[in-house]
């Protein structure tokens, strides 16, 4: 059909507007994909002329030689991409471009004559990709944000962990003194008054080396010290620490360490205080009860060796709602228990974060009324 013949003012006739809407409707239709050619030609030359300001990435859908000429970006074909690209805008800084800047003059060429059916897509997308690249940039800086402050929050407590540590390592040394001189002379009245001092004391102190451990591993400040050990030798060690307070709420151990369990390398240091933890924690949450260590060495599928300490409980057990909240900071499974059984809820979380820096995971499964068992598993050997 040529428009030449929709030309009826000439010939006088009296058109019949139902098949005037019709053949203008399919006229339409034939030349719609040349439309929208010329449409994209248009915003080419009128969107990209100024090389200072424009992005070819936030003004159409189809990609062209002078968009990939300008920035060698191709538009983006879905919001995935708009999302990485705000997020790349908010860690490498705006410079020269504006978003909304962009999509203002996108809308002023669209509000400048071109038919409604022709203009609203392509101006969905720019709104729709800006959008996108907002929602990226947005959630870029609120993630800086939450690192800039889990970084000051982890070098405060460290500071202030050091703070507290040096006052009370003398009022510990004092109370220890002062016991002596107490036994010695004969002051039977004040013996058992200063062994309360130190023992809270100690207690107080081990709250804050685990706070400034975890500090620590946020802040990226911990090391790793690799060394060659007797792991058996190691956790009869701990055993021997652990007994006074397995003891005191009067729970049996049992051990069970295989003859063949041989040396580790590793950082034993940290191997020391996840058990010491692990243990307390068992000690603190049984009463009358049983608490038993075992330990063994096992292979996987790729022949690498790795240790599996476990210690057992016959406790209050854990319901299964809260174990996953188990390993968080400064969480204990009840909040009860923390008035209960005292605590920080810094421990487990501590011993779980050292052992996936030594290459391991530890691992619960729990019963309420039954008890606890907690596997450590770490690699027999690390770098």
């Amino acid at each position: 059909m040529n428009m030449a013949n929709l030309d009826y003012a000439n010939t006088g006739a009296v058109p019949d507007t139902r098949h005037l809407n019709q053949e203008i409707a399919t006229w339409l239709a034939e030349h719609l994909h040349e439309l929208t050619a010329q449409l994209q030609l248009t915003l080419q030359a009128t969107m990209f002329s100024n090389r200072q300001e424009m992005y070819p990435d936030q003004l159409g859908s189809v990609a062209n030689e002078e968009a990939q000429m300008l920035a060698a970006y191709v538009a983006a074909p879905d919001d995935s991409a708009a999302l990485a690209r705000g997020q790349r805008l908010c860690r490498d800084g705006l410079g020269d471009a504006s978003i909304v800047t962009l999509a203002q003059a996108a809308r002023r060429f669209f509000l400048s004559g071109v038919p409604e059916h022709l203009r609203i897509p392509a101006l969905d997308l720019v709104e729709r990709y800006e959008s996108g690249v907002t929602r990226g940039f947005m959630a870029a800086h609120a993630a800086i944000i939450t690192e800039d402050a889990n970084h000051a929050k982890s070098t405060f407590l460290a500071n202030m962990s050091h703070e507290l540590r040096t006052p009370l390592t003398a009022i510990i040394g004092y109370s220890e003194l002062l016991h002596y001189d107490a036994k010695h002379r004969g002051y039977p009245d004040m013996i058992s008054d200063l062994g309360k001092i130190n023992a809270a004391g100690q207690h107080l102190l081990a709250i804050i080396n685990d706070i400034l451990d975890l500090s620590k591993i946020e802040s990226g400040n911990t090391q790793i010290f690799a060394e060659t050990f007797d792991l058996s030798a190691l956790l009869i060690d701990v055993l021997a620490t652990s007994t006074p307070l397995i003891q005191k709420n009067r729970n049996s151990l049992d051990i069970q360490l295989p003859d063949t369990l041989g040396p580790m390398h590793s950082d034993m240091a940290k191997i020391r205080q996840i058990m010491l933890n692990l243990l307390s924690n068992a000690a603190k949450f049984t009463e009358n009860g049983q608490i038993t260590l075992r330990a063994m060495r096992e292979r996987d599928v790729k022949q690498e060796e790795w240790v599996v300490i476990s210690v057992v409980d016959t406790g209050i057990g854990i319901a299964p709602e809260q174990l996953g909240s188990l390993f968080q900071r400064f969480t204990q499974a009840d909040a009860s228990t923390t008035r209960r059984h005292g605590g920080a809820g810094i421990g487990l979380a501590l011993s779980q974060r050292f052992s996936q820096m030594l290459g391991g995971m530890i691992r619960v499964t729990s019963e309420v009324g039954v008890g606890s068992t907690f596997t450590a598993r770490f690699p027999l050997s690390i770098p």
